[in-house]
């Protein structure tokens, strides 16, 4: 019986986590507010650009995400519009 593969958003490097968590600190969004925005496309085109990993919207996404949950971002709150939704 095989070993499933980690998925490639969970096997960033502390410097790739670095790199991501300085790109998302760029904007003022929620992590929670991201998918299918502007911002959530650039901060997916620069950390690809800058790592050459061949990582998905949704995978950047989800290293956000986790991320998020071990209390690296210090909590940014969700948007007053995104949370009446």
């Amino acid at each position: 019986r095989e070993e499933p593969m980690p998925k490639n958003h969970t096997n960033l490097t502390d410097a790739q986590k670095q790199l991501l968590e300085d790109l998302y600190q760029q904007t003022d969004l929620s992590v929670d507010d991201l998918p299918y925005t502007e911002e959530m496309t650039r901060i997916h085109e620069e950390f690809v650009q800058q790592t050459n990993l061949p990582l998905s919207v949704r995978d950047v996404y989800k290293a956000l995400k986790n991320m998020g949950r071990v209390g690296r971002f210090g909590g940014k709150l969700r948007s007053a519009t995104a949370s009446a939704t």
